[in-house]
């Protein structure tokens, strides 16, 4: 054997913290043989006498360890250590009580096998071999695992294949879980099999033919014209408008020994006498297609492939080229399809054991195939056994590249060298889903709510109805089309959500849910309720949006308990009348129905006295007048925005906005997109189904047409255009005092030039949105100064030629001027000294505010995040440039200039705003940044604990994945504290919704994070 060195345990312990992997029973007088280096040995290797001769108690391999032989372990009660830090290969692995643990891979061509019930194997990388068999013996596998399993003992981090001995060979099976261990041991060591032939793994036979006894047809040239008069290539699209200049004819079935790819074509070409240019070039097979080996016609769009027959490969894939095929396709080893450019067409049976799909038209009827997209989370051209979501959890390492993108060509290769590119037991989420809800259904009396989003369901599963005590069911997304009479079994149902499954009609017996409260079938198109919804008596909230014709029946008077409805977008553009069984509804207190093209609304609406929110946004365009709204003495909430949503609904009348200045109780008013409507071409076809929608309004409509004037317009033909509705004015809003309950006032988008005074008499008012509108800056200042306290959004009020009239205005310009040119020189993050420079601009611009020459809230909190970002930008891109004192003065610089804007930034932040999205955006970001650098540069338990709590107001903000940072920030602060348990459960959950998320990738391969997953 090699040169070797003798380390104690202790040494041992010290130098690889042996003691984390290895029990050890030795005490400490035990030795270790120590192997440094990548270790290669040409023969058998029996540990036992190995570690006899040598006086020691086990071996440890600083490195790589490769042995041409076996590795031979034989004593069953302990027996002698191996500690491997890289990879092992043998050709077989046969040990006894021993501790095995490799950190690396293991890979063995043979068999993997452990006897006895002392000792264990641990691999905390990827395992390989033919045969893994654990007899009444301890395994655990940290990567993917390849092989055919056998285990009487115990397994983790693999589905075990067989838990009895019969794939054993016939000499060697004692009993069902025992071998006849000597014998299976001497074949072992003989380097045998232990397993018969037909558990054998075999690789796919590859398409293969005699080229010596096979006749295949001779490549041609013909034109383009002989082959459309030949084939008639108009049938099989889009090969009949291409016109190719060049079309290789193999008149006759056709052998190709190798593949058929661009080299084949430029080669056929060259031969032919033709330019090696595969540009318009179409290979036209009037035969079968026998290829022993790849067809991929091209890298890019050409040639294209036509074959008038079958088509017999070891792998097919279409790419930006098109193919077609009229026959079946016999595939050895996986169809890929790439990319939105080509396509291909299979008419026949595909039959083939993976379908790899990315956003390709693929038109073939796979028989027996797993089906895969690695483009997306969604079904197109198939429904997927596997989508992107999936692969962390099914696809073996080697399918990823070191950025862990998938790569099919690597995924094809495994599939050539007999290895399987699935994980053992990998199995689509619908059938684990299946087993699942079985299992669920055969009673687990403890199960309150089930999310099946998604998850392809073709049919209600009737097994769900034996869940009793379910209380929440959701099955959205699912293509089910009815609902089971036996749904009245779970009468313990408080929320059942059907939307988007293609529903036409509910069962009568959804009115015998006695507990059920909540309700969605929103985005069932032609769904009608049930008359027995009426004995939904604790029903509080019904969702039946996007349900043209709102699908409610006659009478609603049952439903006297319902506080919520929710019916946004329940008509098409053409006005329809209001559903007036919706003012039965007396128990209302929140009506949501915009986007509905209601022509009137009657008297009876106000006997909705319990109302409290309203929302017809996009509903007002057909109305001409409200009844008195006034009545609703309860209504605190109301959006009555201008839009139209259809662009042949008319624009809503202006008039209509003193209608809600009398409705004394409102708190919160939207009233949004009022102002000019200005077309700039209308179509024929639209313009006619405008005067159909006004049929019922013709002075309404020849008001809207003479404001038209003819666009010509030589494709389209002749359209319209105009302003169909003027600007709103201050006079608009006349009455608006009455309001003097309001707090929150929307009138963004309106693009007003002035505000009534009277405006400024609502002394409560809390928040006031003024976006997109055409204030002046003197204009703006005056709203300001006559409404203190209120939060204004003034962001994009757009002047030309604002004039700087009062010493106010030139000020705030100045300000303005100054805090552009600070953000102009924050942005070059990667330019030091520009930076600093912004550091100093912002503070001129932070004086204008402390000097009391301009008062803005915006503007102020917006400059002090502009510092934020500057220190930001300051300690990470150029900290090299600091030395430790200034990088320290720096850091904490950052972290007094964080914690100053978190207190600019109001208590009360309007989350439904634009503003507050500035407001959540800058919490977010600062309090990141101030917990980050106070993380840095103190190890202090006060300091940290504040830190946690500052990025803790961070978290509360995060919407989306790429806020997922501050859960890194986060997570470091409390593995610092010592706090692991915390960090781990945010890095298991966080890593569960994004695998790929970077930030966690090297905490997703330490080992203290990785023993902790293990045992949760």
């Amino acid at each position: 054997m090699t040169q070797y060195k003798i380390i104690t345990e202790k040494e041992a312990i010290a130098r690889y913290q042996l003691s984390k992997y290895i029990q050890g029973k030795h005490g400490d007088k035990a030795k270790y043989v120590l192997l440094e280096g990548n270790v290669e040995i040409t023969q058998d290797v029996n540990i036992q006498k190995f570690c006899s001769a040598a006086g020691a108690n086990g071996i440890i391999v600083d490195g790589n360890l490769t042995l041409t032989g076996i590795l031979y372990q034989p004593d069953m009660d302990y027996g002698e250590t191996l500690f491997v830090t890289g990879n092992l290969h043998a050709k077989s692995v046969n040990k006894g009580g021993a501790e095995f643990y490799i950190k690396g891979n293991l890979v063995v061509e043979q068999t993997i096998y452990g006897y006895y019930n002392h000792g264990s194997l641990v691999v905390e990388g990827n395992t390989e071999a033919t045969t893994i068999f654990a007899e009444d013996h301890y395994f655990k596998f940290g990567g993917d695992v390849q092989g055919l399993i056998i285990s009487t003992g115990q397994i983790e981090g693999v589905e075990v294949d067989f838990h009895t001995t019969e794939p054993l060979l016939d000499e060697l099976i004692k009993n069902d879980h025992y071998s006849n261990s000597g014998k299976l041991d001497q074949y072992i060591n003989e380097g045998r099999h232990i397993i018969s032939a037909q558990y054998l793994a075999g690789r796919k036979q590859r398409v293969s033919f005699d080229p010596a006894n096979t006749t295949s047809a001779i490549p041609k040239l013909i034109s383009n014209d002989e082959a459309q008069q030949r084939f008639d290539l108009d049938q099989y699209d889009p090969f009949g408008d291409m016109g190719f200049e060049k079309v290789i004819l193999l008149d006759g079935d056709t052998y190709i020994n190798g593949d058929l790819n661009i080299e084949w074509t430029n080669n056929t070409l060259a031969t032919l006498g033709a330019k090696a240019d595969t540009d318009s070039t179409l290979v036209l097979v009037n035969g079968n297609l026998t290829v022993a080996g790849t067809i991929k016609p091209s890298t890019e769009s050409f040639p294209f492939l036509l074959v008038l027959g079958n088509v017999q490969c070891d792998v097919l894939t279409s790419y930006d080229e098109c193919i077609h095929i009229t026959g079946d396709a016999d595939i050895t080893f996986a169809f890929d399809g790439n990319y939105n450019d080509g396509s291909i067409t299979i008419e026949g049976v595909t039959r083939v054991p993976y379908v790899l799909n990315s956003d390709h038209s693929s038109s073939i009827r796979p028989e027996g195939a797993v089906l895969i997209n690695y483009y997306s989370d969604h079904d197109d051209f198939f429904e997927y056994d596997y989508t992107t979501k999936d692969f962390e959890r099914v696809m073996v390492s080697a399918v990823f590249d070191e950025k862990k993108d998938f790569r099919q060509f690597a995924f094809i290769e495994l599939l050539k060298a007999g290895k399987s590119p699935l994980k053992k037991g990998a199995r689509p989420a619908r059938l684990i889903l299946e087993e699942e809800l079985e299992q669920l259904g055969n009673g687990n009396a403890n199960l309150e709510a089930l999310d099946l989003t998604d998850k392809k369901l073709k049919e209600f599963p009737r097994t769900l109805t034996k869940i009793t005590s379910l209380k929440k069911l959701v099955l959205d997304d699912n293509p089910i089309e009815c609902i089971p009479d036996n749904i009245k079994d779970l009468v313990n149902l408080e929320e059942l959500h059907l939307e988007r499954c293609g529903l036409e009609s509910l069962p009568d017996e959804i009115g015998m849910l006695p507990k059920l409260r909540v309700l969605n079938v929103a985005n069932n198109s032609g769904l009608v309720l049930p008359e027995s919804i009426n004995q939904l008596a604790s029903l509080r909230v019904l969702n039946i949006s996007y349900n043209v014709g709102f699908g409610l029946p006659e009478s609603l008077t049952g439903l006297k308990n319902l506080e919520e409805l929710t019916c946004y977008q329940c008509s098409t553009a053409a006005p329809i009348e209001f559903p007036e069984m919706i003012t039965q509804l007396t128990g209302l207190k929140r009506l949501r129905m915009g986007s509905n093209s209601i022509k009137t609304i009657p008297d009876s609406f106000t006997n909705l006295q319990h109302l409290e929110e309203l929302n017809l946004n996009a509903s007002l365009c057909y109305l001409n007048e409200f009844p008195d709204l006034s009545k609703l003495k309860n209504l605190k909430t109301l959006h009555a925005d201008g839009l139209i949503a259809f662009t042949t609904r008319p624009s809503s009348k202006q008039s209509l906005l003193k209608s809600f200045f009398q409705i004394t109780s409102l708190e919160t008013l939207y009233i949004d997109r009022h102002g000019e409507r200005n077309e700039k071409f209308i179509k024929q076809d639209q313009f006619a189904e405008i005067q159909q929608n006004l049929a019922h309004d013709p002075e309404r409509f020849a008001a809207f047409a003479s404001r038209l004037t003819i666009v010509p317009n030589i494709i389209h033909g002749d359209g319209r255009k105009g302003i169909v509705r003027e600007a709103l004015k201050a006079g608009h809003l006349e009455g608006i005092s009455n309001l003097q309950n309001l707090k929150v006032l929307d009138l963004s988008f309106n693009s007003l030039t002035s505000l009534p005074e009277e405006i400024f008499a609502l002394k409560g008012l809390q928040f006031l949105n003024l976006r997109y509108n055409n204030l002046t800056t003197s204009e703006r200042l005056t709203i300001s100064r006559n409404l203190p306290g209120c939060t204004i959004d003034f962001r994009e009020n757009r002047v030309d030629n604002d004039t700087a009239d009062s010493e106010d205005v030139k000020q705030w310009q100045a300000m303005n001027k100054r805090i552009k040119e600070a953000n102009e020189l924050m942005n070059a993050s990667g330019d030091r000294e520009k930076l600093l420079k912004s550091l100093e601009a912002y503070d001129e611009v932070l004086a204008y505010f402390s000097s009391g020459k301009v008062v803005d809230e915006y503007n102020l909190l917006y400059a002090n995040y502009g510092k934020v970002y500057a220190y930001s930008y300051l300690t990470s891109n150029h900290k090299a440039s600091f030395s430790p004192e200034e990088l320290l003065e720096l850091n904490q610089a950052a972290i007094n200039q964080g914690l100053h804007t978190l207190e600019l930034v109001p208590a009360m932040i309007w989350h439904f705003t634009d503003l507050g999205k500035f407001h959540e955006e800058v919490t977010r970001i600062t309090a990141n940044s101030v917990a980050w650098q106070m993380h840095v540069i103190s190890d202090k338990k006060e300091n940290l604990e504040k830190a946690l709590e500052i990025i803790g107001k961070g978290v509360a903000y995060i919407e989306k994945e790429t806020h997922y940072f501050i859960y890194d920030t986060q997570v470091r602060i409390l593995i610092k504290l010592g706090r692991k348990e915390e960090a781990y459960k945010i890095v298991k959950r966080i890593l569960t919704l994004s695998p790929d998320f970077g930030d966690f990738q090297d905490l997703k391969q330490d080992v203290d994070y990785t023993m902790w997953l293990a045992k949760q």
